[in-house]
C-alpha cells in the first residue's frame, strides 16, 4: 500500500494532511472523468478496412441479384399451355395420354419407361425413341385413337397429339 491508498486516521491526521488527501481525491477523480466522458461521446470510428469491406459486399449483392433478375423474370412468365387447340378425344385416347404423362415425369427423373406401361388400347409398349439428347415416347398404334402422333419428348415435357 502506497501512502495515499493507506486510511485516514481522523484523530491523529493533521489538518494539512486531510486537506491534502482531500486534494488528490479530487485532482484524480477529475484526471479520470474527462477520459471516461470522451470515451462515451466518441462514435465508434469507422476506419478504411470497414469501408472496403462494406463496399465488397454490397458489390457482391448487385452482382448476385444482376445474376438472378433474368431467373425471376422467367418465373413470372406464364408457363406452356397444356393443350393448343381442342380435340375430341375418347376414354381409351384419355388414359393413353396420362399413360404419356406418367411417362413424362419418368423422363424427366431420368428414367426410360418400362414395358408395363402400355396403350389402353393396342395393349402394346410404347415405343421409344432416342435423339441426340432428347428422349421421344409415343404410343405404338396412334391411328387407333384417330390421331397421326400421339407421343410425349424430355424436352417439351407435355404430352402430344395431332391428326
Amino acid at each position: 500500500m502506497n501512502e495515499y491508498e493507506k486510511p485516514i486516521d481522523k484523530k491523529n491526521t493533521t489538518e494539512a494532511e486531510k486537506r491534502y488527501n482531500a486534494q488528490w481525491i479530487v485532482s484524480m477523480a477529475e484526471k479520470t472523468a474527462p477520459e471516461e466522458e470522451a470515451k462515451s461521446k466518441k462514435k465508434k470510428p469507422r476506419g478504411k478496412i470497414w469501408s472496403i469491406l462494406l463496399s465488397v459486399f454490397i458489390a457482391g449483392f448487385i452482382v448476385v441479384m444482376a445474376i438472378q433478375i433474368p431467373d425471376l423474370m422467367e418465373t413470372t412468365k406464364p408457363g406452356k399451355p397444356i393443350r393448343l387447340g381442342s380435340y375430341d378425344t375418347d376414354d381409351a385416347t384419355d388414359q393413353c395420354i396420362k399413360n404419356l404423362w406418367q411417362i413424362s415425369r419418368l423422363l424427366q427423373e431420368g428414367k426410360t419407361p418400362d414395358e408395363s406401361i402400355v396403350c389402353p388400347v393396342s395393349k402394346i409398349p410404347y415405343r421409344v425413341k432416342s435423339m441426340d439428347y432428347n428422349i421421344i415416347v409415343s404410343c405404338p398404334n396412334p391411328e387407333k385413337h384417330r390421331f397421326t402422333i400421339v407421343q410425349v419428348q424430355k424436352a417439351t415435357k407435355i404430352p402430344e397429339v395431332r391428326k
